[in-house]
């Protein structure tokens, strides 16, 4: 089905089970009170190492994803992602918390300068033109991901920009995202129905009209009276609002 043919119920659908995945991440997040898993998609993750004659060699956290990131030296002589390079690698855990790595670069370049390691989820997602420039234009990098998918679904699609968010409407819907720095927001609009993902706030907002299937899952929370650790979940006819607090604990 092209994007010429599909309607606005047929996007949301499509979106749906994004919708409730990250609805569970969210949950777990608010019951480990750790929200990494989710604020690593609001800005790119940065480690800068130093390079020796064509050595690069740095510790690692241990879940950052080293063959998906960005290395980018500063001399210019690589700039791709790790897993793409020709070039041998070594990368041995250390203990439970740091790995370390080692790219031999000799092959490009025998400079020893400073070099860094960037990775961020929305690289998997390709944007037009092709490139990983994402710091310090977070909002603006994840539009042009969305607006590239968009028109390699057939969909004519406006992005526009207003100081720290950008919003890209395409038929009846519209996707704003706020914060250049750092994803502070996230917000898919159908009218007068919307849903957002307040990083900032650490909160959802589940749109019933948009996402039916999500918000009845909210809803049996509530209807069950189960509790969530460290959340608050509310209820209304047109939404689903789930909240982190960590003052409520466990009930």
């Amino acid at each position: 089905m092209t994007g010429k043919s599909k309607s606005t119920a047929d996007c949301l659908a499509d979106c749906e089970p994004w919708i409730v995945l990250a609805v569970g991440v969210f949950i777990t997040c608010c019951r480990t009170g750790n929200f990494s898993p989710l604020d690593v998609a609001r800005q790119p993750a940065v480690l800068k190492g130093q390079m020796n004659q064509g050595i690069a060699k740095i510790g690692a956290p241990s879940w950052f994803p080293v063959v998906d990131s960005i290395l980018q030296t500063e001399d210019g002589g690589a700039y791709c992602r790790v897993g793409d390079l020709a070039a041998p690698r070594s990368i041995v855990p250390a203990d439970a918390n740091v790995q370390h790595v080692t790219l031999d670069l000799r092959a490009m370049t025998a400079a020893s300068c400073s070099f860094s390691l960037v990775y961020f989820p929305w690289f998997r997602f390709l944007a037009e033109p092709v490139n990983f420039d994402a710091a310090g234009r977070v909002a603006s990098f994840i539009a042009d991901c969305f607006l590239f998918l968009l028109k390699k679904q057939g969909f004519s699609a406006v992005l526009a920009q207003d100081g720290d968010s950008c919003r890209i409407a395409f038929g009846e819907l519209g996707i704003t995202l706020v914060g250049q720095m750092l994803l502070d927001q996230l917000m898919l609009k159908w009218g007068e129905a919307e849903t957002m993902f307040d990083a900032a706030g650490r909160s959802i907002r589940i749109d019933a009209r948009m996402f039916p299937s999500a918000y009845q899952a909210a809803a049996q929370i509530v209807s069950e009276g189960d509790q969530l650790d460290n959340a608050i979940v509310t209820i209304t006819p047109q939404c689903a609002i789930l909240r982190y607090a960590p003052e409520v604990g466990h009930v």
